[in-house]
């Protein structure tokens, strides 16, 4: 799948990981809502050249705009230094990935290994954007 190619519950999948990483690191989260509320909208805007039907797709931009907005401005001064914010991005993405490599060499083949390797490639799909 390129980069380009999001179905709607691929993005409710990522938006749903940036909900679960809210309590540790809610700018990670807000970064990662964001990527997954602009690949929606670019989806939105696809699907409606193709005269396809976008009411499912509206309904879920609106609730997410309404959820990064809300997250927004709970952040408030936490976002004005966008190079901090992107350097809290990427060190949470990696602190990530190593408890994921550590359960790994550790022969810890549990969920919450594969979780943390699935949220971690969610994260990095954002920081190569």
């Amino acid at each position: 799948m390129s980069s380009d190619e999001f179905d709607l519950k691929t993005l409710r999948i990522y938006f749903k990981v940036a909900e679960d990483v809210q309590k540790a690191s809610a700018v990670t989260c807000y970064y990662l809502k964001t990527y997954t509320l602009n690949k929606a909208l670019a989806m939105l805007r696809a699907e409606k050249a193709k005269g396809r039907d976008v009411s499912d797709i509206t309904k879920t931009v609106q609730e997410w705009f309404k959820e990064v907005e809300a997250l927004k401005n709970n952040l408030g001064e936490l976002l004005t230094d966008k190079d901090l914010c992107k350097q809290e991005y990427k060190e949470f993405a990696l602190r990530l990935f190593k408890k994921a490599d550590d359960l790994y060499r550790d022969d810890d083949y549990s969920t919450q290994l594969a979780q943390d390797f699935f949220y971690t490639n969610v994260l990095f799909e954002e920081i190569g954007r």
